[in-house]
């Protein structure tokens, strides 16, 4: 069904760096419909998820072929597939997103009572004991070591203390294997018979009924929630291979944070 900006939208449920997005189109017919389509990636739902960043415009991707569009540096829950144009059709046929979960790790500073020596700051015996009061805590699988050397106060002791408080965070950005797209929530702007947004994301390419459409309309948008922010490295997108590839084209990629405009808005 034709429709004002149709779109398709993937909920990855967490915020990832993307790195790739890979789309296949339909193999049958009408890979034209992809023509024009854009790729967003972000975290807002503004206008669905349409306003986030734009990772890539589609211009073609030939019926039943899969184009992989790079991302670099972007990052979001939301992956977008919209078409902003008067009227239009999105066909997704599967849709792979690739990228790394930021794992956060985080230093404290430690008070704590203890009758060790601290001139020697790899002392054994202390770092058991703080190990233990830790686990205490409910505190568990840790690995404790000195970043530099602690620092002697003389008081009296009233009672056994350790207090944390946040000192820094960091972030390990190595790539996830697999596609992020898979299992996470997708919606598109209209849907066309039975052509859900989820297909495009379920693993099969060669099954022209396991693609995703909308119907007909203006700037129509499809849109992945990632769930969590992305650094999105690549992007994969599997056109129709029982006809018109054409759709298609055109078709932008657009990764970020924001929902503006159902996602639309976000870099491309």
């Amino acid at each position: 069904m034709m429709e004002k900006n149709p779109w398709w939208r993937l909920d990855l449920l967490d915020n990832y760096y993307i790195s790739t997005v890979t789309i296949t189109n339909r193999a049958d017919c009408c890979s034209e419909r992809i023509n024009g389509a854009e790729i967003r990636i972000g975290n807002s739902l503004e206008n669905n998820g349409n306003n986030n960043p734009i990772c890539a415009v589609i211009t073609s991707i030939p019926a039943g072929a899969s184009y992989s569009y790079s991302c670099p540096d972007m990052e979001g829950r939301y992956v977008n597939v919209v078409i902003p144009r008067e009227t239009g059709i999105l066909t997704l046929c599967e849709v792979e997103v690739y990228g790394s979960l930021p794992v956060r790790k985080n230093f404290v500073r430690m008070k704590f009572v203890s009758s060790a020596d601290l001139s020697d700051p790899e002392n054994d015996n202390l770092l058991y004991q703080l190990q233990s009061a830790l686990q205490l805590r409910g505190i568990t699988d840790i690995k404790l070591s000195w970043t530099k050397p602690p620092q002697q106060e003389v008081e009296q002791a009233i009672t056994e203390e350790v207090t944390f408080t946040e000192e820094a965070t960091e972030e390990d950005t190595s790539p996830l294997k697999g596609n992020l797209a898979i299992g996470r929530n997708a919606i598109q702007s209209s849907t066309h018979l039975g052509w859900e947004a989820g297909k495009a994301i379920d693993g099969i390419k060669n099954n022209w009924a396991q693609c995703s459409s909308t119907g007909y309309a203006t700037n129509p948008f499809w849109r992945l929630d990632l769930v969590n922010i992305y650094r999105v490295h690549r992007v994969v997108v599997t056109n129709r291979i029982d006809c018109c590839p054409e759709h298609i084209n055109g078709a932008v990629i657009r990764v970020g944070n924001s929902l503006e405009n159902n996602g639309s808005n976000n870099s491309m």
